[in-house]
């Protein structure tokens, strides 16, 4: 018995050894982590660890010379800012950190004054933004279709600004070489808030482009000279008919944010390129009144 114990405690001392052997202990003086050293005489440089960053994001620029439309990716519905010679349009700006972003944008791409900012309804997503820019960058005209909402930022920017052009019926307004027409579903003053939503056209030579924003199915069928080779929506399920695309025969569609499945089927079954500021990021369309061309930020 005495000669297993002994035998055992022996064997427990050698398996000791070996492990102390096999892991030395790190001195004090030194970390346990493993740095890269050069010697040199009498010198130990230590080199440091070379961070790659990652490259800048891509930003909007200016445009000169020539038409320009940024479809913004913003969370919801959809902010589009056109310039022309140093002239601007806004329309809808969403709020929080949208609002921010679209702020920033309009500093990037150079805008010091704005010609026209319209809403074209009152519903907050496409309003939020508005009483910023109108501190920040008060524009020469202000446009709302004059159907009250009962948003907070509806009466934010009514005791803000106090010049709003209502527009209650189709106006005409001259945009340096170009026009734009505004268009209005519910002349009949029907107080359908979302779906009343002022559409826009731009004409610049042989680029014409809708915005159509919030306008559904009902205040699709209620509008007139719509024909245009860009159209940009905000792709809501009851947007976008058929009747209403054969009316329009867009050669290019851009999504604010991400379509309704339904919808995007209908684009798709007509064979209708389309973009979408959700996968693409925020869209730039240029035009020289001849020829347009467009290009994503995230291409």
């Amino acid at each position: 018995m005495i000669k297993n114990t002994i035998i055992l405690l022996i064997g427990i001392l050698l398996a000791s050894c070996t492990l102390q052997d096999a892991n030395p202990q790190t001195p004090q003086n030194y970390s346990s982590e493993i740095t890269t050293q050069l010697n040199t005489t009498n010198e130990t440089e230590i080199q440091n660890e070379t961070i790659i960053l990652p490259p800048p994001e891509p930003v909007l620029l200016p445009v000169k010379d020539k038409l320009a439309i940024y479809i913004i990716d913003t969370s919801k519905k959809g902010s589009t800012i056109i310039t022309l010679n140093n002239h601007s349009i806004i329309i809808n700006a969403q709020g929080q950190a949208d609002g921010l972003r679209i702020l920033k944008i309009i500093q990037n791409i150079g805008i010091r004054k704005i010609d026209y900012l319209i809403a074209t309804n009152g519903e907050e997503n496409n309003i939020a933004g508005i009483p910023p820019i109108l501190l920040r960058i008060p524009p020469k005209n202000f446009i709302h279709s004059g159907i009250p909402s009962s948003a907070p930022s509806y009466s934010i920017y009514n005791s803000l600004f106090k010049n709003i052009t209502l527009i209650s019926h189709d106006a005409i307004l001259g945009f340096e070489e170009s026009f734009v027409n505004l268009i209005v579903p519910y002349d009949d003053g029907i107080a359908l808030t979302d779906d009343n939503s002022i559409v826009v056209k731009i004409n610049y030579g042989n680029t014409q482009a809708l915005i159509t924003t919030d306008c559904a199915v009902d205040c699709e069928s209620r509008i007139d000279n719509i024909k245009a080779n860009l159209l940009i929506s905000n792709g809501g399920c009851d947007s976008l008919s058929y009747l209403f695309l054969q009316k329009v025969l867009p050669e290019l569609i851009v999504f604010s944010g991400k379509p309704c499945e339904e919808t995007q089927e209908r684009v798709t079954s007509l064979n209708i390129p389309f973009l979408m500021t959700e996968r693409d990021g925020d869209i730039t369309i240029t035009s020289d009144g001849i020829k347009y061309e467009y290009k994503s930020l995230k291409q």
